[in-house]
């Protein structure tokens, strides 16, 4: 870099030289961002991590819905947000080349160069340096293109309206070294944006496990009410049906009882009219003995004297 900026020392015999010379665009020198499918495929393997990751036994998370060519498809608020996105970081990438053009066209201005008088700004440039003093109206000469470059690759901090851009790695396949393309700010933006969308569709769907969850525990609580009111009334029920079949019982035990009473109490009034009956018997047996007795006892007994 130093070598090459030595280059860009006006001279005088390497002046015209140096402006044919094949300077690298500063859109060559970005390195090449890989497309938006791609990064929508990192996001989409990134949601199947998590899916893989997550706890056994829960039901998967609603999923973004897939295009035609087996990519995700961000909402529609989310790509408005993203081409707005990238439209101001196009704008702030613009106005970082334009100052710098306008910083390296000031620096040569105010360069000294042997026999000539240095032009100013608010005077017009001879026609033989106007390609190299005057950006021209779509694109920045040679060397204020050199100088846009430069202040791109060295970022200065003063800049605060873009950040300066991540070399990219170097990678190594088949002993050749080959530049790894990293993803730009916007495509870093949409795959944050991806992720995020994926985050809030999971608290979402989070909220609405626990939702579920909580319905049911609230079934089952009632259900579990139900089941105990309804035990209570069958507990109540069979009780009652068991006081019936007791009573039933004892009514029956009431009248067997009652028909051996009766049962009971005509036996011993044919006893007792039996007994009577033989009582009498014997009474009267006894009254005819001792008649008899009493009769052989007269019979028996001396005739009494005869008194004067």
């Amino acid at each position: 870099k130093a070598a090459w900026l030595a280059k860009l020392e006006p001279s005088k015999m390497g002046e015209s030289k140096l402006r044919n010379e094949r300077v690298p665009s500063p859109a060559a020198a970005e390195p090449a961002v890989p497309p938006a499918a791609t990064f929508r495929d990192a996001a989409k393997a990134a949601w199947l991590a998590k899916q893989e990751a997550r706890p056994k036994g829960m039901s998967a998370p609603p999923a973004p819905a897939p295009t035609a060519v087996g990519t995700f498809e961000l909402p529609p608020a989310t790509k408005l947000r993203l081409a707005a996105k990238a439209a101001w970081l196009a704008k702030q990438e613009v106005n970082a080349r334009d100052l710098a053009a306008k910083e390296a066209w000031l620096a040569k201005q105010k360069a000294p160069t042997s026999g000539k008088t240095p032009t100013t700004a608010l005077e017009p440039a001879p026609e033989n340096e106007q390609s190299a003093l005057t950006p021209p109206a779509t694109d920045v000469s040679e060397d204020a293109g050199k100088a846009a470059w430069l202040a791109k690759q060295e970022a200065p901090s003063s800049d605060a309206n873009a950040a300066p851009p991540t070399p990219a790695p170097l990678a190594a396949l088949d002993a050749e070294v080959v530049p790894v393309a990293r993803p730009s700010e916007a495509e870093k933006k949409a795959a944050w944006l991806a992720e995020q969308e994926a985050a809030a569709a999971r608290v979402v769907w989070l909220t609405e496990q626990e939702a579920r969850a909580a319905t049911a525990a609230a079934t089952a609580a009632a259900a579990e009410e139900d089941a105990s009111r309804l035990r209570g009334q069958l507990e109540k029920k069979q009780a009652t049906e068991q006081l019936q079949g007791w009573a039933t019982a004892a009514a029956a035990a009431a009248a067997a009882a009652r028909a051996d009473a009766s049962r009971l109490r005509l036996q011993l009034q044919e006893q007792q009219a039996k007994l009577r009956s033989e009582l009498d018997t014997l009474r009267g047996r006894q009254a005819s003995l001792e008649s008899r007795l009493r009769d052989s006892r007269l019979k028996k007994s001396p005739e009494p004297p005869d008194t004067p």
